[in-house]
């Protein structure tokens, strides 16, 4: 993922003008402050988060945000995964033997015809696709651009407890696409990051031009590959919750300056 908050930032440096004009501040120090809460709001913005992405997402405490991660990946790899084999201590005793020696050799065929036969069946039948355990190349196959498992998917194991260990595994990856803006954070003495974030090793940049005299900026990049396809989303959504609280802080000191000068 590539997200430049530099692409169509008018409305943000007019903003960022009328900000450092109330505030009476210099505007390199202005666009340094505004820049650190920005890349706060990309750090929220960026997935995990609690529901869909609105206003209510730069609110959302880091914990909250881990935890809708975590859920989201248990959630998906439950819906993908699931154990096809048929239970071999409901088979008479006589016949669990072979059971298990063609569940151990993967012969799953002979497994369901012999389960199917002693249920008063016909012939033999073929069983679906079982894979031994939940992997995460197979994880990785069944998912969309988002991350997100396609919708209907399925996978067969015979492995019941892989899925919980892929759970463990994919949970803790979680955090890794919101990483690829640390490199940026860092650059700009942003404390308070959690470690599940800080901790991984996402890709990401800052190009800091704040001290050049024409055109000062600042640029926050994130490299994390595959992260998310609404990287615009996410880079819109985070610049306009940054305008609308610049724009609120106006206000709120050109008013108080009314009722000042009121009063004299």
């Amino acid at each position: 993922m590539k997200v430049h908050v530099t692409v169509d930032a008018r409305a943000f440096n007019r903003q960022l003008t009328a900000y450092t004009k109330a505030t009476r501040i210099e505007r390199k120090a202005g666009l340094i402050k505004q820049a650190r809460l920005l890349l706060r709001d990309l750090i929220k913005a960026t997935p995990p988060f609690d529901n869909r992405l609105s206003k209510g997402t730069f609110t959302q405490s880091f914990n909250a945000q881990r935890k809708a991660g975590k859920d989201a990946v248990a959630s998906d790899i439950r819906s993908l995964f699931a154990t096809a084999l048929p239970d071999i201590s409901k088979l008479p005793i006589k016949s669990q033997k072979r059971a298990r020696g063609y569940a151990k050799r993967g012969d799953w065929d002979k497994l369901f015809t012999l389960f199917h036969r002693l249920s008063g069946g016909k012939g033999s039948v073929n069983a679906p696709t079982v894979h031994g355990h939940a992997t995460q190349s197979l994880h990785q196959s069944r998912r969309n651009s988002k991350g997100r498992v396609v919708r209907g998917s399925r996978i067969y194991v015979a492995n019941r407890p892989s899925i919980n260990k892929l759970i463990k595994a994919r949970q803790s990856d979680v955090g890794k696409w919101k990483s690829g803006w640390m490199r940026a954070a860092k650059g700009l003495n942003i404390r308070g990051i959690p470690k599940w974030i800080s901790g991984k090793s996402g890709s990401g940049d800052l190009v800091d031009l704040s001290s050049r005299f024409y055109k000062p900026s600042i640029t926050l990049i994130n490299n994390v590959r595959g992260s998310t396809g609404r990287n615009i989303d996410i880079a819109k959504a985070a610049m306009a919750n940054r305008v609308r609280s610049m724009r609120i802080e106006v206000e709120k000191r050109e008013e108080a300056a009314r009722r000042k000068a009121m009063r004299r």
